[in-house]
């Protein structure tokens, strides 16, 4: 008996997959580009400390990024195969989201602690969930046509996660922190319980409108279906094209990253006016956005996406290492540089989930067996080494520059942090430009590949 067809889907489920996306990306980037600013000046933990622990923790989170993948890919819930995670995982990280940003009661290193132990869980949880909806996308298009509207949906909707929390989060903090002009714990925590209601929302909506497209798979199709784990390592290790792709994902995380961590230090202690810094978040993000549209309609249309995204690695490079020349203490010549160079950066990310997807698509032509979950918690692993690498690298070259909270401020210091925001990125994206030099699959080979795989599937 044929397989019966799935309905097309729809916009407002289209939508509700979007907005699942946005509010994801704004509650995972509140730990990217707030939480060490949360340690060194709401905790007053020493730079090197938070480096350490943004190590630590995130290395925590890595594995259970994996282990999502390996599970999801392995097990069949009875609300549907991914389904069933956003309604079991996410309620229980909002709540541990939040608590990762409570400081009440106790010392400081008791406050450090469950600080600490909360971020590790809250990632764990979220990171099920965060599978979950990524391979829903499959589960969702019925046919390519559906999952393009998707997949674009999804791209539009990362874009503004950007802008709405990068405008938003920090003027929020200072507004609940009252008169001081600085960050609060208080108004830290408020900010965050908003944020992560809104997070939690489209999560359940998600849930709620996937229930006709992903539901428990027969027990003799699970099985027929499921990786081993040679197979699963096979998908990173014997693919070349995706360790490039991987490690070049991993540099772009690791500059954004920095960039956007170190903005609250700079406008903090370079320019001495911490309110620029949402103003400049929020004027690179928009130019981000812009420059997708851009990207995404001409330049990989007329240029490839590999010299797209090469554009991306090295006209970024070029401003900052110009907004370091010529930036100075002017915030204004500053964010000028930035936003050129920002809105050539999103020329990685415009062409890049299509690059990993025809690295995926090489892979399936080389074992013949497609892991869905696995695969998609990969999508997100370079997001969370970069994490990791910026996480700790900030904080020790905090430590470097002799940053402390409660220390005057020196030239030195100054200096410091200027580079750090500025050079220490540019070289990173230098080592991304190299790597991907070597990348070799065109646009000729994938269609190729392509074709072989859909001969294999019956198409």
């Amino acid at each position: 008996m044929a397989e019966k067809v799935k309905p097309r889907v729809s916009q407002f489920i289209v939508t509700i997959f979007g907005l699942s996306e946005l509010t994801a990306l704004m509650v995972a980037s509140l730990s990217t580009s707030y939480y060490s600013y949360f340690i060194t000046n709401v905790l007053m933990v020493a730079p090197a400390v938070m480096g350490t622990i943004m190590i630590f923790t995130r290395a925590f989170d890595i594995g259970t990024l994996l282990l999502s993948g390996v599970v999801e890919e392995r097990m069949n819930p009875r609300w549907g195969k991914y389904r069933s995670w956003l309604l079991l995982m996410c309620p229980l990280a909002a709540v541990i989201g939040i608590l990762q940003y409570s400081s009440a009661g106790g010392t400081q290193t008791v406050q450090l602690w469950i600080s600490a132990v909360c971020y590790i869980v809250f990632f764990a949880l979220f990171n099920f969930g965060r599978t979950a909806q990524l391979a829903l996308l499959n589960a969702l298009g019925a046919t390519p046509e559906d999952r393009a509207m998707l997949s674009a949906r999804k791209a539009q909707f990362a874009a503004v996660a950007g802008i709405v929390l990068n405008s938003t989060f920090m003027p929020l903090v200072l507004w609940f922190s009252g008169e001081t002009k600085d960050a609060t714990s208080f108004g830290f925590l408020a900010a965050v319980v908003i944020f992560q209601i809104v997070y939690l929302i489209p999560q359940m909506g998600l849930f709620k409108v996937s229930r006709e497209y992903d539901k428990p798979e027969e027990k003799s199709v699970a099985v027929r279906k499921k990786l081993s784990a040679k197979e699963m390592a096979e998908q990173v290790f014997k693919n070349p094209p995706l360790m490039l792709m991987l490690v070049a994902e991993t540099c772009k995380t690791v500059c954004n990253t920095l960039v956007l961590s170190m903005a609250v230090y700079y406008f903090r202690v370079v320019v001495n006016n911490l309110e620029f810094q949402p103003v400049f978040s929020t004027a690179i993000s928009i130019a981000g956005f812009v420059g997708s549209l851009i990207a995404g309609q001409f330049i990989v249309k007329k240029l490839g996406k590999k010299n797209t995204y090469l554009i991306g690695f090295a006209a970024p490079a070029i401003a900052l290492v110009c907004a370091r020349l010529f930036g100075g203490q002017s915030d204004i010549t500053f964010m000028v540089i930035m936003v050129i160079g920002w809105f050539f950066f999103t020329f990685i990310a415009t062409p890049g989930p299509a690059m990993f997807a025809d690295c995926v698509e090489y892979r399936k032509f080389k074992i013949g067996k497609e892991g869905r979950a696995f695969i998609m918690s990969l999508y997100t692993l370079p997001i969370k080494i970069g994490v990791l690498i910026a996480g700790g690298f900030s904080g020790y070259l905090l430590a470097a520059v002799g940053y402390s909270a409660e220390a005057t401020v020196t030239p030195q210091v100054v200096s410091g942090i200027f580079s750090a925001i500025t050079l220490a990125p540019a070289a990173v994206l230098a080592v991304g430009f190299v790597c991907m030099l070597f990348y070799k699959l065109t646009e000729k080979r994938v269609r190729e590949i392509m074709e072989v795989n859909r001969q294999n599937d019956g198409v």
